[in-house]
């Protein structure tokens, strides 16, 4: 049987109960989980607001931090190198890692440049030892105190060799400086064989950057042995 069609005004109590029906819904929806939505809305805003005043306070914290590095480059870099060593270090005991790292690599390097290579060897070893410092700046360290302990008397050389084998991998970035110093060290420990062995390897291989391969063709030929032909 087929359905009997509304009247016109029939169909409008229908909708106008069913208005008020889906109105009642939203009602207690609205009560139910309102205040939720709200709070969410609220929370999101401020968490966006927040967001942003975090970037502009790291603007502003990195401007006030590379200012207070300049000054501690400033105080006597020209005429008193442990003041400004001092002043670096001060300075990174409360610097964000990257200025930290700088800062001290700077400290040190001037003190190695006033002759205090025991205190520069410490802030390369305390560097080195620093666990969310920049890679770089740890084998970096390692190179200096390797290459600055060469120098030193009745050095500890099977500790600067021990020193270098992190850095000593097929992919590690500084595995050719660090063959050089290590060819270095076996010639102090009269290893004279180890080293042409170590020289002649880096000096015929094509991946060892020029500069190094033409410093260590030089060594060769003044220790007498065969140099490689130039790859």
């Amino acid at each position: 049987m087929a359905d009997t069609p509304l009247d016109p005004q029939q169909a409008a109590l229908f909708r106008e109960v069913d208005d008020d029906l889906r109105h009642e819904q939203l009602n207690r929806l609205w009560k139910a989980y309102g205040p939720t939505v709200v709070a969410a809305a609220v929370a999101l805003v401020l968490a966006v607001a927040g967001w942003q005043g975090w970037i502009a306070w790291q603007t502003s914290s990195r401007v006030k931090e590379a200012t207070a590095f300049e000054a501690a480059l400033s105080q006597g870099v020209d005429t008193n190198h442990e003041a400004t060593a001092q002043a670096l270090r001060d300075f990174a005991s409360g610097a964000s890692k990257g200025n930290r790292d700088l800062a001290v690599m700077k400290a040190a390097a001037l003190l190695a440049q006033a002759g205090k290579v025991t205190e520069a060897t410490a802030l390369w070893k305390e560097l080195r030892d620093t666990s969310n410092a920049d890679p770089i700046f740890r084998d970096l360290a390692r190179l200096l105190i390797v290459q600055h302990g060469l120098d030193q008397p009745g050095a500890d050389l099977s500790a600067l060799d021990a020193e270098l084998a992190p850095l000593l991998g097929p992919s590690t970035r500084f595995r050719y400086l660090a063959g050089e110093l290590r060819g270095l060290i076996a010639l102090q420990q009269n290893r004279r064989d180890d080293a042409v062995t170590l020289f002649t390897d880096l000096a015929a291989d094509r991946s060892t950057p020029y500069g190094i391969r033409a410093r260590l063709r030089e060594v060769l030929m003044s220790l007498g042995a065969t140099v490689p032909d130039a790859p």
